[in-house]
């Protein structure tokens, strides 16, 4: 979340993912803090979490797709079905690789040392995430008044140059 860039206060924020994996689950579990519990499936709490692990002895890659969403877990499974709804896993990284390359292509240096671009690229696709859109095929969650609006929903943050500086050191 990136709750830390900006000084608001949201108390019923929420999101919500699914992730689907191409191969079944030697072991899950949660945890809560330091404390383990193989086998459960949920959790809830402050420093609440999952795991799986997979059977991978025969270097088998295991591929995976998350859904997420600010409305529901319902509207994240579909969010996934949407966005990603193939196991081709070079098909959507082609096809994140043009959108990016489209959007980065905007500006253009030159005189730059490769450093320089680096940081300048870096900072411009951070800049980039920005506006976001929370928009959810029709619909959105506002965390102002903790309820689902149809329609679209763009929210502007603010950031300064944070991301520049961290990317320079």
């Amino acid at each position: 979340m990136d709750a830390h860039l900006i000084d608001l206060a949201l108390p019923h924020f929420k999101g919500y993912f699914v992730v689907k994996f191409n191969a079944g689950f030697r072991s899950h579990g949660v945890y809560l803090g330091a404390d383990v519990h193989r086998g459960m499936g949920t959790a809830q709490g402050p420093n609440a979490g999952g795991y799986v692990t997979f059977e991978t002895s025969e270097n088998q890659v295991v591929e995976a797709k998350v859904g997420t969403s600010f409305i529901s877990i319902g509207q994240a499974r579909r969010n996934l079905q949407l966005e990603v709804p193939s196991w081709n896993f070079e098909s959507v990284r082609a096809q994140l690789k043009q959108t990016w390359n489209q959007k980065l292509a905007a500006a253009s240096i030159e005189g730059a040392s490769e450093d320089q671009r680096g940081i300048f690229y870096t900072a411009l696709y951070h800049a980039l995430l920005y506006p976001k859109l929370f928009s959810e095929h029709g619909r959105y969650y506002s965390a102002f008044d903790d309820k689902v609006h149809r329609g679209c929903r763009t929210r502007l943050i603010r950031c300064g140059t944070r991301f520049a500086r961290k990317t320079a050191y």
